[in-house]
């Protein structure tokens, strides 16, 4: 029964304490010290995305090739024209520092809006018969090959 009671009074003891630091936690608002190297983190990484979105406007990539769609830049994928080129996706470096071989990346992409993007890689005929080849032939243009034909 002492026991019990002894660890009582120390755990009263140790909330006084440190009550300010538990209850903050138990809020989700943790030391400010402590997040510090994940804000930086984010900033760092909103920093790196603001250096991509210029190299890409830039370069002309901020809109679909096909269509023209310029609405929503997260709507917009990048193809690389030929798949056996490819390093690494763009998807993983827009979080990246921009360096001229990542920028080497994003020279050997079409960019394409989402609905483009999946019309591309689509093996299902569409109303007219028609089937999407998986490349272009031109970087702004995709291929329609009639079923009909030998």
């Amino acid at each position: 029964m002492r026991n019990k009671e002894k660890r009582r009074a120390s755990n009263r003891a140790y909330y006084k304490r440190n009550r300010e630091e538990l209850t903050g936690k138990a809020r989700g608002k943790y030391n400010p010290d402590k997040r510090k190297g994940r804000t930086d983190h984010v900033a760092r990484n909103i920093k790196y995305f603001e250096s991509w979105f210029k190299i890409i406007k830039d370069s002309g990539k901020d809109k679909c090739s096909v269509c023209g769609y310029n609405k929503c830049f997260a709507a917009i994928d990048f193809h690389h024209i030929d798949s056996s080129e490819k390093k690494i996706g763009m998807a993983y470096l827009l979080g990246r520092k921009p360096t001229p071989e990542r920028i080497s990346e994003l020279e050997k992409c079409i960019s394409l809006c989402a609905n483009c993007h999946r019309e591309l890689h689509s093996s299902r005929n569409d109303n007219n018969g028609r089937k999407a080849a998986m490349r272009p032939v031109r970087p702004c243009e995709i291929v329609l090959v009639n079923n009909d034909q030998p």
